[in-house]
């Protein structure tokens, strides 16, 4: 299972919000949900509109609401991957040794070894971690690689995790549901989706069945992330 983790819940400059009431909607992930700093990224990367995810990383900058897909469930998306944040990456957040010009990140980020077809992913994620990693766990967790790369980013001292984490963009809107592995919830988040399924039931059937599974699950919205991806790397969701 490669893992897609999408963190949710901030309010974007577009207005949008994946709040509750759009949860038990089952509203789609959207593409033009996305902000100023990801249009401006794809622009200077030559990078289609994108909905991202991370795989394995929950990242608590997007909110307390995480939600956790199976790639390989996720059927007829077109899109692309990075193993480096490309947001980042653009914001000039990515350091390298020595450093590269603005032209030489965006030569870098498009090459073949960079950028991956999004039917690749799940080999060449497999690849990378190999690679660079000491285990599945140890990325997943957010440690660090155990040598560096040719251009000094993966043990940049000026680096953090966005440097090494593996991006994929879907250049679709992704049905809510569809190949989700995991919801995670405040325990508000978690009471209002209960609450509306006693209050109105049958109505939301879906997550009748998501909740009988033990696929939405409350947690602490300090400790969230981390608990998600020591799950991941355990391998409990796969």
């Amino acid at each position: 299972m490669t893992p897609l983790i999408r963190t949710e819940g901030k309010t974007y400059q577009t207005g949008y919000a994946l709040s509750v009431d759009r949860l038990l909607a089952e509203e789609p992930l959207r593409v033009e949900s996305r902000d100023d700093t990801a249009r401006a990224a794809e622009a200077a990367l030559r990078l289609p509109p994108s909905l991202y995810f991370y795989v394995g990383h929950a990242c608590p900058a997007f909110g307390a609401l995480v939600l956790v897909y199976e790639l390989e469930r996720i059927a007829d998306s077109v899109g692309s991957a990075s193993d480096h944040d490309t947001g980042g990456l653009h914001a000039g957040h990515i350091h390298f040794d020595p450093e590269l010009s603005s032209t030489e990140r965006i030569v870098w980020s498009g090459a073949p070894a960079h950028r991956w077809a999004l039917p690749e992913v799940p080999e060449r994620f497999l690849g990378y971690v190999a690679s660079w990693f000491e285990s599945d766990a140890a990325y997943f967790t957010g440690r660090r690689a155990v040598r560096n790369d040719e251009v000094g980013r993966l043990l940049h001292a000026r680096n953090e995790r966005r440097a090494w984490t593996v991006e994929v963009r879907l250049e679709n809107d992704h049905a809510l549901l569809e190949g989700v592995r995991l919801i995670g919830l405040s325990p508000a988040a978690h009471e209002a989706v209960r609450h509306a399924m006693a209050t109105n039931p049958g109505l939301h059937q879906s997550w009748e069945r998501l909740l009988d599974e033990g696929l939405v699950r409350a947690f602490d919205p300090a400790t969230m992330h981390t608990e998600v991806e020591r799950l991941v790397a355990s391998g409990a969701l796969s």
